[in-house]
């Protein structure tokens, strides 16, 4: 792969590089949001925090397979080990 290539596929690909995965932790946490029960709440958020780790090892694929840059898997990492500090959080504050 050219450098060019690479340049084009970085621009390309978000810092979580996986739609699905992303997605479903996006509809987790808004789905968690609305639940009346602290449990439900608990469940899902525990669930996108899975969906995050999904994407991080879709970042990992992602630089294997020279999709992204170093540094874009690096800011990637970064940003979905905060995420899953936060639902972390967010579902310690829904233990029963």
């Amino acid at each position: 792969m050219t450098s060019s290539n690479t340049s084009r596929a970085d621009a390309d690909i978000s810092p979580i590089s996986s739609p699905e995965p992303r997605s479903r932790s996006v509809n987790n946490i808004a789905e968690g949001a609305g639940k009346l029960s602290s449990g439900d709440e608990r469940r899902y958020y525990l669930a996108a925090t899975g969906s995050t780790t999904e994407c991080a090892a879709m970042l990992d694929v992602c630089l294997r397979r020279r999709l992204i840059t170093d540094d874009t898997h690096r800011r990637g990492k970064q940003l979905a080990e905060r995420v899953v500090a936060m639902l972390t959080k967010l579902a310690k504050s829904h233990d029963t």
